[in-house]
């Protein structure tokens, strides 16, 4: 720009002046707003420019401070007074802004981090620990065995969906607290469900931990299970885990057993499960998955393919099994022990709560009303559904049979070297035992 047209534009700046201005001209305001100028580009566009030498390197820096008319020639004198101040204080406001947009970006991202922390519920969390490590995957083609068994995957996500994604699945999963988990944990204890409890605690304690670990949540974020559970266990006083059990029914409570299970409190379906378990020695839980693809009843054979210690094996079944299962057949389609209304196998945990619920009809949330003689008899104070099994180990070693075959009955794979070379089964001697041990039931 020459000397003549600067004196020419000594004079304050207007919206007319600004308005006029032509490709590549400048002009510059006066007075007490020295250093502030309005250029037009090549296309047109107007800019408002701070120019002034810094008080940190003495080197003349310029600023954009805005556009008009989209930023006022008021506005743009008020920023540059706020920005002189500024300078006035010894701080260069190139910097000061360039700090002041590194403080808003990183606000921003702190903003968009908590937003996405509160999108991310518990229930996804939940869905993020079953299907990146609990669950097999296939993986173009291959398949990724998951943490657990197909049972155990199985049963962790029955577990985690609910009793955790039903009743705290909206929560965000940065937002849970000790207290939530807490009052979560000793609601399940409550209705009479102690090991479960642990169950829930130790899956979703180790969701959260995997969350931790892929990122989904911070580093330093505490997880609220791991402050609960200390609380939790010295309140409940170690009732999260299972014992070590030696509770059987005796010949006379197993007599006692035997009459008072037709009119218990117990579903039909769940005293079938209690009978088959009772004629086989099978698990509560294998009993309650069993397919009638599974079961061969010309042969007398259920064939369980993925037993809880991974090993397939064949449960000979006597004539009162045999019974027992033709009768199912007629009604049940699937399953042998499905609910009547989804169809599903029958849940293995609703036996326990069942029996609570017979021990503690006062306690029953719904209701369900028993009568006296549903109830669960004093005699069986101690008992579970799983001690059934027990019962029939026991049972054979008094009518002696030998250890290898009741050992055989109950699926129990032989230890140490035994274990590897001897991998006899004893199969025709199960049934034999087994059909012993269902005759004397019915003597009973």
């Amino acid at each position: 720009m020459s000397a003549n047209n600067n004196k020419e534009h000594k004079k304050p700046l207007t919206n007319r002046g600004i308005v006029t201005l032509k490709p590549g001209e400048v002009r510059a305001d006066t007075a007490q707003h020295t250093g502030l100028r309005v250029a037009c580009g090549k296309e047109g566009r107007k800019s408002f420019i701070y120019r002034f030498r810094s008080p940190v390197t003495q080197k003349l820096v310029q600023i954009t401070l805005g556009h008009y008319p989209e930023m006022s020639l008021l506005d743009a004198r008020s920023e540059h007074r706020r920005l002189k101040l500024i300078r006035e204080k010894g701080e260069c406001p190139k910097l000061y802004l360039q700090k002041a947009r590194e403080s808003e970006q990183a606000d921003l991202q702190k903003a968009e981090a908590e937003e996405a922390e509160n999108r991310f519920q518990v229930h996804d969390l939940v869905e993020l620990y079953l299907t990146g490590h609990v669950e097999s995957k296939n993986v173009n083609g291959k398949i990724i065995s998951g943490a657990r068994n197909r049972k155990g995957q199985e049963e962790v996500r029955r577990t985690l969906e609910f009793d955790v994604t039903k009743v705290i699945g909206n929560i965000p999963a940065s937002a849970l607290t000790k207290k939530d988990v807490t009052e979560l944990i000793s609601r399940i204890i409550s209705r009479g469900a102690p090991v479960q409890a642990g169950n829930v605690m130790r899956e979703l304690n180790a969701a959260y931990e995997y969350a931790i670990g892929t990122g989904k949540l911070d580093d330093e974020f505490i997880n609220p299970v791991e402050q609960a559970k200390k609380t939790l266990i010295r309140a409940h006083k170690g009732k999260l885990t299972a014992k070590k059990k030696s509770r059987y029914l005796s010949e006379k409570e197993l007599r006692e057993f035997l009459f008072w299970l037709p009119k218990s409190g117990f579903s039909q379906t769940q005293k079938n499960v209690l009978y088959l378990a009772l004629f086989t020695g099978a698990r509560t839980g294998e009993v309650c998955n069993a397919e009638w693809s599974e079961i061969d009843l010309k042969n007398a054979v259920w064939q369980i393919p993925d037993p809880k210690n991974s090993i397939p094996r064949s449960v000979q079944l006597s004539r009162q099994a045999v019974s027992l299962l033709t009768n199912l057949k007629k009604v049940n389609g699937f399953y042998p022990f499905q609910t009547s209304v989804k169809k599903r196998p029958l849940k293995q945990k609703s036996l326990t709560e069942t029996l609570w619920a017979l021990r503690n009809p006062k306690k029953v949330a719904y209701n369900r009303k028993y009568s006296v003689e549903q109830l669960a008899p004093k005699f069986l104070d101690g008992w579970a559904p799983h001690d059934l099994r027990r019962t029939v180990k026991t049972g054979l070693a008094r009518m002696q049979c030998p250890y290898e075959v009741s050992e055989a009955v109950l699926g129990h794979v032989q230890q140490g070297m035994e274990g590897v070379y001897n991998q006899h089964r004893f199969e025709p001697q199960c049934r034999e035992w087994l059909q012993t041990w269902c005759d004397y039931l019915d003597s009973l």
